[in-house]
């Protein structure tokens, strides 16, 4: 039931069977239980970017004795070491993953993340063909080794409905010079990640997207990049983040957020996520919930879910509340109101 809700994604429920399975633990004992499934939540908060929750119950998991189960363990070795390598930590994963010597496809996964964070593209696909994965890490280390015609055909491998398969040919499409395509389809794979509550996979495309576009149309580059510094900071990940905000100083954008994301307090609208900023703002112009998802490209109970969450964060009471609070608090130095992803005709009106 948990490797269920990790692979929907569903991590309220996840939280439910984990305390289910922790009781069954303590009162009858079963540590491969036990390490299971706080491995398996662990890589699930992960993905949701709750890294500090991910990082504590990873490293309880590494504290048990690596005999209870040599297989979990070395997947927990492996998510923490990608959470390391998004934290900025690669020395770090680096040491841990020397540490496990077990040759297990997670692990090279984890070691390919590292590998294409140091720039060395040729060793992660080295690591990640070698096992015959066809992965959107996979098709990222085909395009970063100039291979297109792999990495086209890895992204063609992919489900086509899924934000792997959009971000993979995004990454050749920019790789080829197609600004628009890359555009269209890293716009798509940010949407499509963000309804599946991957923020840090969300603002990687939205850099991308930025990095892609800053050329053509830098004020839908500003935008997107602005986004993804919000979240990137939001989680910790503060390599990206000062990627994210170094290509806002090139585009001439400044205000608070563009400095060192080490050094960078916090913003205005803090406790607002960065897609709950862009919900608030289509909301402040007055369009429904139905009119907010076909923007946004997500579901209308997303939507609802985001709205939800802005009037309890904002302390008020209805939409009209809302839109009155986001009027009298624009975001700082924004280039663009309501610049949300698929809407680039509207940049700047």
């Amino acid at each position: 039931m948990l490797l269920a809700c990790a692979l929907a994604g569903d991590t309220r429920r996840a939280e439910e069977w984990c305390r289910v399975a922790e009781d069954f633990a303590s009162r009858w004992g079963c540590p491969f239980l036990y390490v299971e499934c706080r491995t398996l939540y662990g890589a699930l908060l992960l993905t949701a970017g709750r890294w500090a929750e991910a990082d504590r119950l990873l490293t309880a998991v590494l504290t048990l004795d690596e005999k209870v189960c040599p297989a979990v363990h070395a997947r927990a070795v492996a998510a923490l070491a990608t959470l390391r390598v998004r934290q900025g930590r690669r020395g770090e994963a680096r040491a841990m993953l020397d540490r496990s010597r077990r040759p297990t496809a997670e692990l090279d996964t984890a070691r390919a993340e590292v590998a294409l964070a140091d720039g060395d593209p040729a060793t992660a696909r080295r690591l990640l063909e070698r096992r015959g994965t066809t992965s959107l890490l996979c098709a990222r280390a085909q395009a970063a080794t100039g291979d297109l015609d792999a990495a086209t055909t890895t992204a063609a491998a992919l489900d086509p409905d899924g934000p792997e398969a959009a971000e993979a040919s995004a990454l050749t499409a920019a790789a080829r010079g197609c600004v628009t395509a890359a555009v269209d389809a890293f716009e798509t794979a940010a949407a499509r990640w963000a309804d599946r509550s991957a923020p840090f996979e969300e603002a990687r495309c939205l850099l991308e997207l930025a990095e892609s576009a800053m050329n053509d149309d830098p004020v839908l580059a500003a935008a997107r990049g602005r986004t993804a510094v919000t979240i990137f900071r939001e989680l910790g990940a503060v390599a990206a983040a000062d990627r994210s905000a170094a290509l806002l100083r090139r585009l001439g954008v400044r205000g608070p957020g563009i400095r060192s994301a080490a050094r960078a307090g916090p913003g205005p609208d803090r406790e607002l996520t960065a897609r709950e900023r862009e919900v608030l703002d289509l909301l402040a112009v007055g369009l429904t919930n139905p009119e907010i998802a076909g923007r946004l490209f997500v579901s209308r109970k997303t939507v609802a879910h985001h709205v939800s969450h802005i009037l309890h964060k904002l302390g008020v009471r209805n939409r009209s509340e809302a839109a009155a609070y986001a009027a009298v608090h624009p975001e700082d130095g924004s280039p663009a109101r309501c610049a949300a992803p698929g809407r680039r005709a509207t940049l700047g009106v």
